[in-house]
């Protein structure tokens, strides 16, 4: 049985902004990093590492990219196939048509679906591949319909309305990031208390308010390093005011000092 699929894994750049556009296919978009924003119909969510959305044939979608670089993977899959999978009890059309547009992955979650997607990515071209290839992707589909549908009731209801909620928030960091930032100040410009407020980022995002925080500066970091900026520069530009702290935190984020980075 020949299945009509591809699978992705690809890497964009800081404002890479691609033209809205659709396809005659489904597309499954699975986000490995906090990138910008993901814009499908009338609807405008961030692009969260673990979160994956779903876009229906003849939606017309982009991204926007908004730091130094933002990976994923992309899977398109006919229509036909995915009759062809189907069976009475399990039709994924229309499982698919009428799902929630995304689901959130937990870190574990994550990474069982990255596994299979990988697995899919590297085999090798041997007798037997073909039929692999097809057994992974079923393995691929059945994970995330599982999800669509164990979390479909509480992501319609709770994660559409987080996202609403959290979306302010992740744009006033993105303005403010330069500048001292504390959930204080937060809790006073969005009228929220300082608990609900941890406990709903914390949620939708998977990072603490100061997670977020910082990973967001360390990655504008690497963009003015790139750009030719000193490390000293490059750490006061994106609100660290201590240049041992910057080069620490940088190197546990991104697993090398920004000096060595900058050589790259």
């Amino acid at each position: 049985m020949q299945l009509d699929f591809d699978i992705k894994r690809n890497l964009h750049k800081f404002q890479d902004l691609t033209e809205p556009h659709c396809h005659d296919l489904l597309e499954i978009l699975v986000c490995l990093a906090d990138g910008g924003k993901f814009i499908s119909g009338d609807e405008k969510l961030p692009l969260y590492c673990g979160t994956v959305h779903i876009v229906k044939k003849g939606v017309l979608h982009h991204c926007l990219v908004e730091v130094s670089s933002y990976e994923r993977y992309i899977i398109h899959i006919s229509y036909e196939t995915l009759w062809l999978l189907s069976s009475q009890q399990t039709d994924l059309i229309s499982i698919f048509n009428h799902a929630n547009p995304y689901i959130i992955l937990n870190e574990e979650e994550l990474g069982e679906l990255s596994e299979l997607i990988e697995q899919s990515l590297h085999q090798a071209p041997e007798l037997g591949m073909d039929f692999e290839q097809n057994i992974l992707l079923m393995r691929i589909i059945l994970y995330i319909v599982r999800h669509l549908c164990s979390h479909e009731a509480e992501v319609k209801e709770g994660s559409s309305r987080e996202f609403l909620k959290i979306m302010p928030i992740i744009n006033y960091i993105h303005d403010n990031y330069s500048e001292e930032i504390s959930l204080d100040q937060i809790s006073r410009e969005f009228f929220i208390s300082k608990y609900y407020l941890c406990r709903l980022f914390k949620g939708t995002t998977g990072f603490s308010v100061g997670g977020y925080i910082i990973n967001y500066r360390v990655r504008q970091a690497c963009l003015l390093l790139r750009e030719g900026a000193s490390v000293q520069e490059a750490g006061e530009n994106v609100g660290f005011g201590n240049n041992a702290n910057f080069i620490r935190t940088f190197k546990r984020i991104i697993g090398v000092t920004p000096g060595k980075y900058a050589q790259h």
